[in-house]
């Protein structure tokens, strides 16, 4: 939902529909009459992204640039003239990503999806925990 172009959700990933190997029988069907085995709070999870994109002109058409790579967690820039937002995915706990904050040329940081980074001296130290997937826009 944050990188560009056309979000995918395959079939049952947002209701935490198991079954991630290749061949014919990697993903059964789709329990539509099993609401009660259905993930709820990943199904919100993705409505929120799915809110959150549909509401930035960042996410939807802004450039893309990434300021932080490592082996457990990637730090990129969505940003057009009128949004920012700072995306940072991580798949499991990591040493924290610092960003001085006046390379950001922001004057503060609203958390929109996970958890408030925190400002030590002039540096935007985000969270080290993971997997986890946080948006804050840079205002």
């Amino acid at each position: 939902m944050t990188l560009p172009g056309v979000p995918m959700v395959w079939m049952g990933d947002e209701l935490g529909i198991g079954g991630t190997t290749c061949g014919e029988d990697s993903r059964r069907p789709m329990p539509w009459d099993r609401e009660t085995e259905w993930d709820t709070d990943l199904l919100a999870w993705y409505r929120e992204c799915i809110r959150l994109r549909r509401g930035s002109d960042a996410l939807a058409r802004g450039s893309l640039q990434w300021l932080h790579v490592g082996s457990e967690v990637v730090v990129y820039l969505r940003e057009t003239t009128t949004d920012r937002l700072l995306c940072c995915a991580s798949r499991a706990t990591h040493a924290a990503v610092q960003l001085p904050v006046d390379a950001l040329q922001c004057e503060r940081v609203d958390t929109l999806l996970g958890v408030a980074p925190q400002l030590v001296d002039d540096r935007l130290v985000l969270p080290a925990s993971g997997p986890a997937f946080h948006i804050w826009k840079l205002v």
